[in-house]
């Protein structure tokens, strides 16, 4: 018998929802216990369930992401928390992780970066969309002379 990893999704879009659910459970290790369409809802959906891992988008309504992930963390410190957007600017991520998001994901990643982040976090590291990352490089390069610094994984610790 095989013993599942749960996650809860939280996303406006049930389409966008479905292909994840669809993705997460293909990998025969993930199980997606609960869905929700707004920040009010992923909390509830939390709290009542206490999933592995929780995959939060930035822009829902009756509370976004963020507002979700900082009452998530107040009622249990330990959760994992993933957000999931198609906001590519280093602030926001920024933003996610300064709240205690373990992870940050691209709408636009693969399907590999989708479970690895879950792995990782599961493993008690942090996240980043590789993505992401590459703009940081790009920015660090910007303002370095020399190309000798360049974060290549998406992993940190």
């Amino acid at each position: 018998m095989t013993t599942y990893k749960h996650v809860v999704i939280a996303d406006d879009h049930p389409i966008f929802r479905k292909g994840l659910r669809d993705v997460i459970e293909s990998t025969g290790q993930w199980q997606v216990i609960a869905e929700a369409e707004s920040g009010k809802t992923a909390v509830q959906h939390y709290l009542n369930y206490t999933p592995d891992v929780i995959i939060l988008d930035i822009s829902m309504a009756q509370g976004n992401g963020f507002e979700a992930v900082q009452k998530i963390l107040y009622h249990d410190p330990k959760a994992r928390c993933v957000m999931m957007t198609m906001y590519r600017e280093i602030a926001f991520c920024e933003r996610a992780l300064s709240i205690g998001a373990k992870g940050y994901l691209l709408k636009e990643d693969g399907i590999g970066d989708i479970v690895t982040c879950l792995d990782q976090v599961m493993a008690g590291k942090i996240f980043i969309s590789s993505i992401i990352i590459q703009s940081l490089n790009k920015n660090i390069f910007r303002h370095h002379k020399s190309n000798a610094i360049a974060f290549t994984g998406g992993c940190i610790k």
